[in-house]
């Protein structure tokens, strides 16, 4: 009798160990830690230097993904003062309206840029694996279901979640483009060189929900950028052109005029 008390707790304990063991994860550390105190320093040694706060209204409301790599000096020169930035997963337009409505219904700005970006770390670990956290695997789920079913690739993936996302903004903000105060523009940051224009090119493939790349260069916004600017114009073949889908709350087809806005004048 005691030796079958001892191997049945010995077995208990082999099971526990197991059933340990089978849910740790290895969680992968990308970086050797750097001390807060150093982070901290480096941070006001930084501001110090820093050039003076821009002034006057900014006139562009960026929404971009939480990439590191991607910012507004990056992608368009230490002098882009006049940018106000939403920072969201994805992007996803609906997860921060507040940001964005901020930048449209009370800064005014005439134009609403929304961009997602090629070698997308977060986007491409989301849709492969869903994530533990709660909050991860809403945004995973919110992704999935934005992300065309039939992308045939990482790029086609993420133009088709810009157009998605310009649908929603063209639905929200209808009544400022119909008067010509608003354009919203989807656009990748080609940070991987998918389009051939080299690294950290800003490509326009949507612009009021307009996704055909000849239209979209005869369109009035852009009809007089010049032939080299017009080569940052369109997705590329491989990657159709497609409808953006209508948004879930209306039936009505947004709204895709795209007359250029003609100033800041407040309604």
């Amino acid at each position: 009798m005691p030796r079958s008390f001892a191997f049945c707790c010995l077995l208990l304990v082999l099971l526990a160990n197991t059933l340990a063991w089978g849910r740790m994860q290895p969680v992968p550390k990308r970086r050797i830690g750097t001390p807060p105190p150093v982070v901290l320093k480096a941070l006001l040694k930084a501001n110090q230097q820093a050039a003076a706060i821009p002034k006057g209204a900014p006139l562009v409301t960026w929404l971009v993904p939480p990439d590191e790599r991607i910012t507004a000096a990056a992608l368009f020169g230490a002098g882009s003062g006049g940018i106000y930035q939403v920072r969201t997963t994805g992007p996803l337009f609906l997860t921060d309206l507040a940001a964005v409505d901020f930048g449209v219904r009370a800064l005014y700005t005439p134009v609403l840029l929304i961009t997602g970006n090629t070698d997308d770390r977060l986007l491409a670990e989301l849709l492969a694996e869903p994530p533990l956290e709660t909050d991860l695997a809403r945004t995973a789920d919110m992704l999935r279901a934005a992300v065309p079913a039939n992308a045939v690739d990482s790029r086609a993936q993420i133009e088709g979640l810009i157009d998605r996302q310009v649908a929603l903004a063209v639905h929200r903000y209808r009544d400022r483009i119909r008067i010509g105060r608003l354009v919203v523009v989807g656009a990748v940051a080609d940070l991987a060189n998918s389009y051939g224009q080299g690294k950290g090119r800003l490509i326009i493939i949507n612009i009021n929900g307009e996704t055909d790349p000849d239209q979209l260069r005869r369109s009035p916004l852009l009809r007089t950028i010049g032939p080299k600017l017009a080569s940052s114009i369109g997705r590329r073949p491989g990657t159709p052109a497609k409808p953006p889908s209508p948004s879930p709350s209306t039936s009505r087809p947004p709204n895709k005029q795209t007359a250029a806005p003609k100033g800041r004048v407040r309604p």
